[in-house]
């Protein structure tokens, strides 16, 4: 089982914010780059790293990632394998995922059953997804994010509360309960025509 040591050496950091998912623009990444680099004008240990396949946001991320005054603590890591993900969200601080629109949010429940607080846009289905979970976020609003973050990276009890939260979340999310739910979801449909 990939470790939370193993993470940090995929990383490249000891302490960091993870970005989970394809670079693609819904997951506001340039705004989570521009939220991160307020937060790391006084947090100097703290790192974000950005892993996911390159996707039609690349050019934007990356423009970011130059511009940023920190841009020395970015790791942008690409695709990275399932135990690298694994090892990933045991190590990360936070699991940022700040994203203008969801359909779901695997990520947020991934990071919740290793118990890594999240950080989530609220928005979409994460509102949903997350229930109260996570420390939710305005995407759209850079200096909310940042706020978020800090809460996350510097308030224990409110770390400790989420972490508690995920652990319970997690827990009402299964594939035999999805599958369940399809399933009674198509016998309706075939009662009701």
């Amino acid at each position: 089982m990939p470790t939370p040591a193993d993470g940090r050496v995929l990383a490249g950091a000891e302490r960091f914010v993870l970005a989970l998912g394809t670079v693609e623009p819904r997951k506001n990444l340039p705004r989570l780059v521009a939220a991160w680099d307020r937060v790391a004008d006084t947090d100097h240990d703290l790192h974000l790293v950005i892993a996911g396949a390159p996707g039609w946001g690349s050019a934007a991320l990356d423009a970011a990632v130059v511009t940023a005054r920190h841009g020395d603590r970015i790791h942008v890591l690409g695709w990275v394998d399932a135990p690298g993900r694994s090892a990933l969200l045991r190590a990360a601080e936070v699991l940022a995922y700040p994203s203008l629109y969801e359909g779901f949010g695997i990520p947020p429940l991934e990071a919740m059953s290793v118990g890594t607080p999240v950080l989530a846009g609220r928005v979409g289905a994460l509102v949903e997804t997350c229930g109260d979970a996570a420390v939710f976020v305005d995407p759209g609003d850079t200096d909310d994010i940042a706020a978020g973050l800090v809460r996350l990276t510097t308030d224990d009890a409110e770390r400790a509360r989420v972490t508690a939260a995920g652990h319970v979340r997690v827990g009402e999310f299964s594939w035999d309960r999805t599958t369940d739910g399809i399933v009674d979801l198509y016998r309706r449909a075939i009662a009701n025509a």
